[in-house]
């Protein structure tokens, strides 16, 4: 995939390799294994399920299964040349046994540590019960959420004869294979991953697979700052420094965006939710704001690329109509229009506090550099147009960030989403102020700000003596009314 045409900050250098080399409390995944016996299972339609699971038991489980599908954007499709396996849901298979819930209490903070995440705020619940026949498998996919709170995806490899099925798990240019296989009743084995990372499972070469499949979830409220990270101290301190001195850099940016390692959708976008390298990333640049009085907030970047495609790829058929082409190599005839916006405001304490809406991405205020070189687009579409027009192509991508700025410059931010939104910010501001003396020290420099962050589009005319009429921006006629 060709790369996106994003101006990055090449000026704070110093602040990009700070969040570089900020210490990661984690990995993308974790795996192990426990020297426990499995949990006695027992499934609607079946009863209760002997180890190692024999080939008789396997066919009883498939008899009450589903063939399982998988997602394409809004779609839940199923192509066995796609995914080839067997589901149970959780809402037929019961866990117990003596020593189970002490065992899955074991697996549960051995995973969270793995993946740098405080033991105490995760929880695990039952997805799904999985079976692979013989050849089974799924090819490269990313999990979607299931659940509030779900940052992960936590497999269990019950016992049964079978060899493959391995899973394969990628992210940020690393991979690994992980075996969740196991005929030995006193071990349970176990593999964990974050719910962005492409993953998939080897084909079985024989016997089978039967697996446990968990949701990893972050209980509500809880903030992902893990109990046992590395002192961020220095880089706080570093990072406070550079904030500080913001309006003394070379022509300083309204604001920067920090373009996070792992993928977010919007619903599950929080600082609680952060995972791997991003949660000490979030929590240095989250102390340091608020030493250096700036404002952090987390956003999704979302970047449109649209154009003339270097082919139709169509045949009649498709005149006058919107084809999906995620996934399919597509390139520009010339380079294409591209937009960058931020949207799905959210503030660290939750929700979107200011009132903000989409605010463009200027040139030069994102990091690090070179974050979106490769990227694989999120959708993409073409369309035939009817008569004489030719098709286009209309690309998106989406990308998690830490956005900041001063304090100072929030009215400026906040221009950009809409002056009325601006003004209102003001309005706010100078009705919490409870002090008369100080409410008027703010007045000048916040209105001050507002004019600044007027837009100039529209005029108004004035009578000027013997020039005649003049045009004024609305900028200027407030000015003037000031």
């Amino acid at each position: 995939m060709a790369t996106l045409g994003i101006t990055y900050n090449t000026k704070q250098s110093e602040l990009e390799e700070i969040l570089k080399f900020v210490v990661r409390p984690g990995d993308y995944y974790a795996s192990g294994q426990l020297q426990v016996l499995p949990p006695r299972m027992t499934v609607s339609g079946v009863g209760r399920i002997a180890y190692p699971i024999l080939d008789r038991q396997v066919a009883d489980l498939i008899g009450v299964a589903e063939q399982a599908p998988y997602g394409r954007g809004p779609e839940t499709l199923l192509d066995r040349s796609v995914r080839d396996c067997w589901q149970i849901g959780s809402e037929e298979v019961e866990l117990g046994g003596p020593a189970w819930r002490g065992s899955i209490r074991t697996i549960r903070r051995r995973v969270a540590k793995g993946l740098g995440l405080p033991p105490e705020k995760v929880d695990v619940e039952l997805y799904k019960v999985l079976i692979y026949e013989r050849g089974g498998f799924f090819d490269e996919h990313r999990d979607t959420e299931k659940s509030d709170g779900m940052i992960g995806t936590l497999v269990v490899g019950l016992p049964v004869e079978g060899e493959g099925g391995e899973l394969e798990v990628q992210h940020g240019g690393q991979q690994v294979k992980l075996d969740v296989s196991v005929d030995d009743l006193g071990v349970v084995p176990y593999a964990a991953f974050y719910a962005d990372c492409v993953h998939r499972t080897l084909p079985v070469r024989s016997g089978h697979r039967v697996s446990l499949v968990f949701n990893l979830l972050v209980r509500p409220g809880a903030t992902g700052v893990p109990t046992t990270s590395s002192d961020l101290t220095p880089a706080i301190d570093q990072l406070t420094g550079l904030l500080a001195g913001w309006q003394e850099w070379e022509d300083p940016p309204r604001k920067l965006a920090w373009l996070l390692d792992h993928h977010y959708s919007k619903k599950g976008l929080s600082f609680s939710a952060l995972k791997g390298r991003d949660i000490p990333v979030g929590r240095a640049l989250l102390a340091a704001a608020r030493k250096a009085d700036c404002l952090l907030h987390l956003a999704v970047l979302e970047i449109e690329e649209s154009g003339m495609p270097m082919d139709s790829y169509f045949d009649s058929d498709y005149y006058g109509h919107e084809v999906d082409y995620t996934g399919i190599d597509c390139e520009f005839y010339e380079d294409p229009e591209l937009t960058c916006n931020l949207i799905g405001w959210e503030h660290p304490e939750g929700g979107n506090r200011l009132g903000l809406g989409t605010i463009p991405l200027d040139g030069g205020e994102a990091l690090p550099g070179g974050a979106m070189d490769e990227a694989e687009p999120d959708s993409q579409t073409l369309f035939e147009a009817t008569g004489n027009g030719g098709a286009s192509v209309s690309r998106s991508y989406r990308r998690a960030a830490l956005v900041i700025w001063p304090r100072s410059g929030t009215v400026s931010v906040l221009g950009r989403t809409g002056i009325a939104v601006a003004v209102d910010f003001v309005c706010r501001e100078l009705e919490a102020e409870s002090n008369p003396s100080a409410r008027r020290k703010r007045l000048g420099p916040l209105v001050g700000q507002l004019l600044n962050a007027w837009p100039e589009r529209r005029n108004v005319f004035f009578y000027a003596g013997n020039r005649g009429f003049a045009a004024l921006p609305a900028r200027k006629t407030l000015e003037l009314l000031a």
